[in-house]
């Protein structure tokens, strides 16, 4: 059969429906290869891209030291995106370290140009999402979930003006934001229409979110 468009014969395979019931269906999740899975053997930013797509990956989520440090030793935003497109692969998160949380007021001035400058980078190569991690809280208990949610506000609000949305990740070991609960609470309550939050499974595991319910 051949369908006639615009003056140009396009061949339409016909399938039979025993071929049709056998057509893989769209995946509902990217699978995507978080690098801190081979940070520690210290490849480097490019080997780690190269190491997913041999893998078969065609997603990671970068660390964005990672990066720096690739960038400081002469690595070039073009040769990332040459190489993506090269291997295939699209980053779909970076995991940062911004004290954009505490309460240190210089400190945190200081994070949001970090976070700035980060999103601009990741910005570059195509990425749209950046975690925005409770870097700094630790085991500090004085800060509540609604001054969390106005900080991350800020945040995000950053964020959406430069195309990358910073996501609220879970972070198990610490004092807050420690349990999916308290990342959609602060996530809701910031009253952003495009808060996100970012659930690892070592963190809810980490900060004993139940699963059960």
């Amino acid at each position: 059969a051949a369908l006639q468009l615009m003056g140009t014969a396009v061949a339409m395979p016909v399938m039979s429906r025993a071929e049709k019931a056998v057509q893989p269906k769209k995946a509902k999740f990217t699978y995507c290869l978080n690098l801190s899975t081979i940070h520690g053997q210290k490849l480097g930013f490019m080997s780690e891209l190269e190491v997913a797509a041999k893998a078969g990956y065609r997603s990671v989520e970068i660390w964005i030291d990672t990066l720096h440090e690739y960038l400081a030793t002469g690595g070039k935003i073009a040769e990332i995106k040459s190489r993506l497109n090269g291997l295939g692969l699209q980053i779909e998160n970076c995991i940062a370290f911004a004290k954009w949380v505490v309460d240190d007021e210089a400190t945190r001035k200081q994070a949001l140009e970090q976070m700035k400058t980060e999103m601009g980078l990741v910005a570059e190569i195509g990425c749209k999402r950046i975690a925005a991690t409770g870097m700094g809280l630790t085991n500090d208990t004085t800060i509540g979930l609604d001054t969390i949610a106005e900080r991350y506000r800020t945040v995000l609000d950053l964020g959406i003006s430069m195309n990358v949305i910073p996501l609220l990740e879970v972070w198990g070991p610490q004092k807050r934001l420690s349990t999916a609960s308290e990342a959609v609470y602060s996530a809701m309550q910031s009253r952003g229409a495009r808060a996100k939050i970012l659930l690892d499974v070592f963190h809810l595991y980490k900060g004993n979110t139940p699963l059960d319910t």
